[in-house]
């Protein structure tokens, strides 16, 4: 089964009572925080507490079913302000259950003779191309369409997480773009375009580009995964050399076949490591 639902987007028809869509927009607000993307997961777990506050209006009153589940608003609470002190002051000022009040004649007035010279600034910023490796995660393939992998995030470490259908996913925990060379694993976190149609064997190899540029490269990591039918989701496990990593900027291979050749590349991804401070 799939769920309809991209990352960072929650369904505007959320039920509490649905167990599936709920976990869902939790587990994304989840991982929005851990991306440090801190807007976005207030709005996952503002929605989320609305409906859990209007879900216990509704049925204040009514027997609920035995084993019945609904959202837990202390918990969604406790969520909201860990994100509070990182968002604006106007967003962050806004108790969950409030609703925005409208703005005064005045307000609309000033509003009406055009945007200050601030808010032209942060719309050009935010048009500004971001700079390479600044994302904490790659997004592979210029078309989706046509690439085997939807997205791949190195990180530090995995979280497999059980779905109720039975599935799961593999989340990255602290992904990041950049890694000390003490890092004794590092992971690519995968998610394809679509389901497995069958058993399909994926692979990886990294190659350090300072290397390749004067024409002696040389394969430093390399893990092959085997995607069982209908998963849509996975990671690669790059273990650290025996002496460890070099710095510099890594250019990992992705393969999709039995064989790992330039017919077979569907994509690749970069990451850099970084000298440790060994001063004591």
């Amino acid at each position: 089964m799939r769920f309809g639902i991209e990352f960072g987007s929650y369904p505007a028809d959320l039920d509490p009572t649905e167990d599936q869509y709920a976990d869902i927009v939790f587990r994304m607000g989840q991982c929005l925080v851990e991306l440090g993307r801190w807007e976005e997961a207030h709005l996952h777990f503002y929605t989320l507490y609305e409906k859990a506050v209007l879900f216990e209006l509704q049925n204040k009153d009514n027997a609920l079913p035995p084993g019945i589940r609904v959202l837990d608003k202390n918990k969604i609470l406790r969520w909201l302000e860990k994100v509070r002190p990182h968002i604006p002051a106007e967003m962050a000022a806004l108790e969950p259950g409030q609703k925005p009040e409208s703005p005064s004649p005045q307000a609309r007035t000033n509003a009406d003779a055009g945007p200050t010279k601030q808010e032209v600034e942060e719309v050009l910023n935010r048009l500004k191309p971001e700079r390479p490796l600044d994302t904490g995660g790659t997004l592979v393939g210029r078309d989706a369409d046509f690439s085997w992998f939807r997205f791949v995030i190195p990180a530090a470490k995995v979280m497999r997480d059980d779905l109720p259908t039975g599935q799961h996913d593999f989340i990255p925990l602290n992904p990041s773009d950049s890694f000390l060379t003490t890092q004794p694993e590092i992971y690519l976190v995968f998610r394809l375009v679509s389901d497995s149609y069958d058993a399909v064997p994926l692979a990886t190899q990294c190659f350090l580009e300072t290397a390749e540029a004067i024409g002696h490269p040389r394969m430093i990591a390399q893990d092959h995964v085997l995607m069982a039918m209908s998963d849509q989701s996975g990671y690669f496990r790059l273990a650290a050399p025996e002496r460890g990593w070099t710095p510099g900027l890594y250019r990992c291979g992705l393969f999709a076949g039995e064989r790992t050749s330039a017919y077979t590349q569907a994509d690749e991804v970069r990451f850099r490591i970084i000298q440790a401070n060994t001063t004591s």
